[in-house]
C-alpha cells in the first residue's frame, strides 16, 4: 500500500512539474491583449529592497518615452526613426521579452527579459531579470489614450 501511495505521489509531482514548464513557454494571450497600445514611462523605483508603498524610492519621470505594443507582436518607440524596432512576447510566468532587430540604434539584435510586476488597464510595471543582459530598475508606465 505504501508503494502504491509513493507511486501516485511521484506521478502527481512529475505531472505538475511538466505542466509548469509548459506554462512558462506558452504565450500569455490575456496579458498580451492587455499590453496592446501605447504606454508612457512615468516613473521608476531605484531600489527594489525598499517598500514601494512608502514612495521613498520612487522617482517621477517628466516627458517619459512612449512604448507601443502592437497586436501583431511588434514593438516600437515613436522617438526612434526605425519603426518597428523589434518584437515582444509574454510568457505564462509573466516574463516580458523584447527582441530588437538590426535597425535598433542602441543594441541591435539584442534580447531583453523582464518580469511584469503589475499590469492593469491604467498601469504597467516591470523589472529586468538580473544577469540576463537587462539592466535598470522597476519601471512604471501609464496607458496613453489613443
Amino acid at each position: 500500500m505504501k508503494k502504491i501511495f509513493l507511486v501516485i505521489i511521484s506521478c502527481f509531482a512529475m505531472i505538475s512539474c511538466s505542466s509548469n514548464d509548459e506554462n512558462t513557454i506558452e504565450e500569455n494571450i490575456l496579458m498580451k491583449e492587455k499590453l496592446i497600445g501605447s504606454w508612457k514611462l512615468v516613473g521608476y523605483y531605484d531600489d527594489m529592497d525598499n517598500d514601494p508603498i512608502t514612495g521613498t524610492n520612487y522617482h517621477l519621470v517628466e516627458n517619459g518615452g512612449i512604448t507601443n505594443f502592437q497586436s501583431n507582436g511588434n514593438l516600437d518607440f515613436p522617438a526612434y526613426p526605425s519603426n518597428p524596432i523589434g518584437s515582444y512576447s509574454v510568457a505564462m510566468d509573466s516574463t516580458l521579452t523584447f527582441n530588437f532587430n538590426e535597425d535598433y540604434t542602441w543594441n541591435p539584435n539584442s534580447v531583453y527579459t523582464y518580469k511584469i510586476f503589475l499590469l492593469t488597464d491604467e498601469y504597467l510595471e516591470f523589472y529586468p531579470f538580473p544577469g540576463e543582459g537587462s539592466t535598470g530598475w522597476l519601471e512604471r508606465y501609464q496607458k496613453v489614450e489613443q
